[in-house]
């Protein structure tokens, strides 16, 4: 296919171009900090679980959610040291801390479309 008009061209180079700002914008992204404690906790080479979880700033709370969840997994599935029920415990304590965080918060505002999912 052949590009003919001088139309059809324009449109080519516009899509182009936004394309290439498009991928310029998302390399251009920084990357997120991941915090050693959690990493640690992650990969078995620290099972200190409340001294990780009083260490952590409120703002990695959430990343801290999906790391118990991570650990629960590997723990049902015997890839990790930590037992089922120490997982467990750690993803109700990050819970527990989140609820009553300043900086993270789970309430729900008119503003704020997303409903909260606590009871």
């Amino acid at each position: 296919m052949s590009v003919t008009s001088p139309r059809s061209y324009r449109v080519s180079l516009l899509l182009a171009f936004l394309v290439l700002v498009g991928a310029l914008f998302l390399f251009a992204q920084p990357e997120a900090k991941s915090n050693p404690f959690l990493e640690n906790l992650l990969n078995g080479a620290s099972e200190d679980l409340p001294g990780i979880l009083s260490s952590l700033p409120d703002s990695d709370l959430p990343l801290a959610m999906g790391v118990a969840e991570a650990l629960k997994f590997k723990a049902l599935h015997g890839d990790t040291r930590l037992s089922p029920e120490r997982a467990e415990e750690f993803r109700q304590s990050v819970e527990k801390r989140l609820g009553e965080s300043k900086t993270v918060s789970l309430k729900r505002f008119r503003w704020l479309s997303v409903s909260d999912p606590r009871p």
